[in-house]
């Protein structure tokens, strides 16, 4: 078969709503008068005629009158497969009546436009209608066809598929096409096919309500080709798990749900190309592990610029460069660098080994979760190192170029001291408790080597005191995360970090007095979150923090009463949230801040009295929110804003008696609500001269909900 590799380098047809175009619109209109023409000869044959026939130009032929009206009979009870004479070499459609005539041409707009013709011919002469519902002798105990099948799925083909239950082979190309517009309406199973073990090229375009491919497990091998493409549902490949070759091209186009080629991991050879395009959520190949054999990559659109392939997969990259040799996350010979870490991951653990599935589970809960774009737990991709194994494999664990995950349960014990030949984590370091609660993990000491991370997630870890193992850290590529760590009393014992390149997030610790872990930190390149953190006093540690291009969030600190540790703070890049921090009375640490781009809320903080150290403020992007403020008086402070890009909300300050502090402010570009303030006088002039702010007129609205949460 000639090689499709030109055509499927090609944008791949669009085809919901506008997708198909005007064109593909007369197409469907010409097909449809095909069809109509096939509808009037079924009825001109009679009702119990089954509504069969020949595609334009063979209705003349004597041969093919033999073989429709062979189509047409009754079925026979004693019959044990169809006559002979059935079916000759041409492309069998099959489809259920009771949705209406298949559209033909639109298949074939579809498929690729230099090969389509070979890899399904449907032109004059080329092929033959068969309705499933009519029955008949030659549907009855079917198992081969010489040509190709196309089943057409029209909304109703679920019904009449499991007449085909006997099929098992077809000479020519397998092709399921879904009617446009579908959705979850169409065929949801392939399980009717499951015996089906050979055809030349297995083609599924517009199939939107599967979800995988089940039912596929009987085919081995493929001569030709396999395209998916339009699939909308489909997220993973398993059904294809008997798949070992394939002679030609694999093309992925446009599944939109597609996050995994699971069920491609029993297939050792592809004669042709990897063809990935449109692939929204497909981040990588890791699945293809029995893969030896591989031409070339072509991929643009999909969910990482690059898709991953298994480390030990001898073949060429999408560049053409030759893929390096290494074991899942076995360290400095694999594929990943800092910049670009790979997606494999070395799980170390101790006891029993954990299940994969409740490892990414479990990652996955946590609020931020640990992303699937940073780490994934899959069978694919993964390593299982014991912790105190009896072999030297964890003490060969020196730049780990994907991700680290450590699993704390009973058995890994008080300490990390095995892991000491670890220098360098590319992707994300996770020390994690297990779910039961029963980590007795004391300390990171054993990790006192590790100058990079990625990423540092430490979470869950009821027993940990204080950071004494991460003293070498000294540049981190993305968060630095430490959730629910109720025992942790202090950030001692962090290396020199000077920044944190994404987020800094610490949440649920309610031991932590200090954050003096973090005095070296002069930036956050993403957002600062400080949440759920009772005993913590003060912000001291973080007095040499100069920027933080996100958002600031202390929230629920019920010690903290003063902000003053961020004396060095000149700039934010988003939004401030002060939110129900109970004894938070001071806000000096903001008082260098000119701007802030997006959001100002200040809400539930009754220690508050004055709101004068804001007196550098001049503008806030988007929404200022003051409300739930017990103590505040006025709003004295605020004399140097001018603007309020959206919501000027102030609201249940039960002290507040004045509007003083905003004289300044002369724009408002949302509405204004000044609300439920008892001690504010209802008429005051003020307030009526900053509801005539708004920008287009108009006044009121609600408040907003709280702080950005990380996505």
């Amino acid at each position: 078969m000639a090689s499709t590799s030109a055509a499927l380098v090609r944008d791949p047809p669009g085809r919901r709503g506008a997708g198909r175009g005007s064109a593909r619109g007369s197409l469907r209109r010409a097909s449809h008068g095909a069809a109509i023409l096939l509808l009037g000869l079924a009825l001109a044959l009679g009702a119990s005629a089954a509504v069969a026939g020949l595609v334009e130009g063979v209705a003349s032929s004597t041969a093919a009158a033999a073989r429709r009206s062979l189509l047409q009979q009754q079925p026979q009870p004693a019959a044990t497969g169809p006559p002979v004479g059935c079916f000759d070499g041409r492309t069998v459609v099959a489809y259920a009546g009771s949705g209406g005539a298949p559209d033909l041409k639109e298949v074939a707009a579809a498929l690729p436009y230099d090969t389509g013709a070979q890899l399904l011919p449907l032109g004059a002469g080329q092929a033959v209608l068969l309705d499933l519902e009519a029955g008949g002798p030659c549907t009855a105990g079917l198992t081969s066809l010489p040509g190709a099948l196309l089943l057409y799925d029209n909304g109703t083909l679920d019904r009449a598929l499991p007449r085909l239950a006997a099929l098992r082979a077809v000479g020519g190309s397998l092709m399921l096409y879904g009617k446009a517009g579908l959705g979850d309406r169409g065929l949801k199973s392939l399980q009717p096919l499951q015996g089906m073990s050979a055809a030349k090229n297995l083609l599924i375009y517009n199939m939107d309500a599967l979800g995988d491919l089940k039912g596929l497990e009987a085919i081995s091998a493929l001569p030709g080709t396999l395209i998916l493409s339009d699939n909308a549902r489909l997220r993973s490949l398993k059904g294809l798990d008997g798949l070992t070759s394939l002679g030609g091209d694999l093309a992925l186009l446009s599944n939109q749900a597609l996050t995994s080629v699971q069920g491609l991991g029993n297939l050792r050879t592809i004669g042709g190309q990897i063809v990935a395009k449109g692939n929204g959520n497909l981040r990588d190949l890791l699945p293809l592990t029995s893969l030896t054999s591989l031409g070339r990559i072509t991929e643009t659109n999909n969910g990482d610029n690059r898709l991953e392939l298994p480390p030990a997969l001898e073949g060429r990259d999408a560049d053409g460069s030759k893929a390096t040799s290494a074991a899942p996350g076995g360290g400095s010979s694999g594929r990943g660098t800092r910049a670009q870490p790979d997606a494999s991951v070395v799980l170390v653990y101790a006891g029993k080994a954990p299940d994969l599935d409740d490892v990414n589970t479990w990652l996955q809960d946590f609020m931020p979760p640990m992303d699937k774009d940073k780490i994934d737990v899959r069978p694919y991709n993964t390593r299982l190192v014991n912790l105190y194994g009896n072999g030297d494999e964890v003490k060969r664990l020196g730049v780990v170029t994907g991700s680290l995950v450590v699993w704390s349960n009973t058995d890994l014990g008080k300490g990390l001291w095995p892991l000491a030949g670890v220098s360098a984590v590319y992707g994300a370091l996770v020390v994690v408790g297990a779910p039961d609660g029963g980590s007795v993990l004391e300390t990171l000491q054993g990790l006192d080597n590790v100058q990079y991370a990625g990423t540092v997630g430490i979470l869950s870890l009821p027993r940990l005191k204080d950071f004494s193992g991460l003293g070498s850290l000294a540049a981190l590529g993305g968060d630095f995360n430490v959730l629910f760590c109720p025992s942790l009393a202090s950030s001692r014992g962090l290396g020199p970090l000077s920044s944190v390149y994404s987020d800094l997030w610490i949440q649920g610790c309610d031991s932590l007095k200090d954050l003096e872990g973090f005095k070296g930190v002069r930036s956050i390149g993403a957002s600062l979150h400080l949440h759920q953190l009772a005993s913590l006093s003060s912000l001291d540690g973080l007095g040499a923090l100069e920027s933080v291009y996100g958002e600031i969030l202390i929230k629920k600190c019920g010690s903290l009463g003063s902000t003053s540790g961020l004396k060095s703070l000149i700039y934010v890049g988003k939004s401030v949230a002060l939110l129900w921090d109970s004894q938070l009375s001071d806000l000096s640490g903001l008082s260098r801040i000119k701007t802030v781009p997006s959001d100002v809320m200040i809400s539930g903080l009754p220690a508050l009295t004055s709101l004068g150290q804001l007196s550098g403020l001049g503008s806030v992007g988007l929404n200022l929110v003051i409300s739930d403020n017990a103590g505040l008086k006025d709003l004295s402070g605020l004399g140097s804003l001018t603007r309020v890009g959206g919501l000027l909300s102030i609201s249940n300050n039960n002290g507040l008696q004045s509007l003083k502090g905003l004289e300044g402010l002369t724009s408002v570009g949302g509405p204004v609500n000044i609300a439920s303030n008892p001690s504010l006088p209802g008429d005051s002039a003020e307030a009526s001269r900053l509801r005539g702010l708004v920008q287009g007129g108009g006044s009121g609205g609600g408040g907003i909900g709280g702080a950005q949460q990380k996505k």
